[in-house]
């Protein structure tokens, strides 16, 4: 659970970066960032931003509402900056291929990380997928007489080695990218 929260905190700290929000607002965007991975719950957001505003990453200022409810604003502050940074640039991790919500989160940030930094991140998660492929190929010898399993196997084999394609070729873009840039 902590890395959950600690994903939701860094594309809350993110999204405040790029224009001070509000809470449904942020949910919204959060949802449409990563919600076909994991769905962001009020019971878990609003803790969220008041524990993110006593820590002093983030400020609040309530806005008054013509026809609507009265909304709290919230802006990054410095020390908001500092752990956006922080939490960007700290080592993945999610070591299970299945922990997919922090690559993903720092993946919808990655406009705010220099191209060597995007390149680590990508290096990391295929370091993952390498991972579990290796444990599929041993699972795969265990199972070997079960037709079904050894076919959920490949199958997942498949589509971690189109992953694995994917990575590969975002690094070689961020690389080149990255060269461009210094020649200039």
């Amino acid at each position: 659970m902590a890395g959950v929260k600690k994903s939701i905190e860094m594309l809350v700290l993110g999204l405040v970066a790029e224009e001070p929000s509000y809470a449904y607002l942020l949910k919204k965007s959060i949802d449409r960032l990563i919600g076909g991975f994991h769905r962001v719950s009020d019971g878990m957001l609003y803790p969220l931003l008041r524990e993110m505003e006593e820590k002093g990453y983030i400020s609040g200022q309530t806005a008054r509402g013509d026809r609507a409810p009265d909304r709290v604003i919230y802006s990054l502050t410095e020390g908001g900056e500092r752990e956006l940074e922080n939490l960007l640039t700290s080592p993945l991790r999610c070591s299970h291929y299945g922990d997919v919500l922090e690559f993903f989160a720092r993946f919808a940030l990655f406009d705010r990380l220099p191209a060597p930094a995007r390149v680590d991140v990508l290096k990391e998660r295929l370091k993952v997928c390498d991972s579990a492929l290796q444990k599929l190929a041993e699972a795969a010898k265990a199972v070997s007489g079960d037709g079904y399993a050894v076919e959920l196997i490949r199958r997942t084999v498949e589509m971690i080695e189109g992953e694995c394609e994917w990575l590969i070729e975002r690094i070689s873009r961020e690389t080149a990218a990255e060269a461009a840039q210094t020649t200039r």
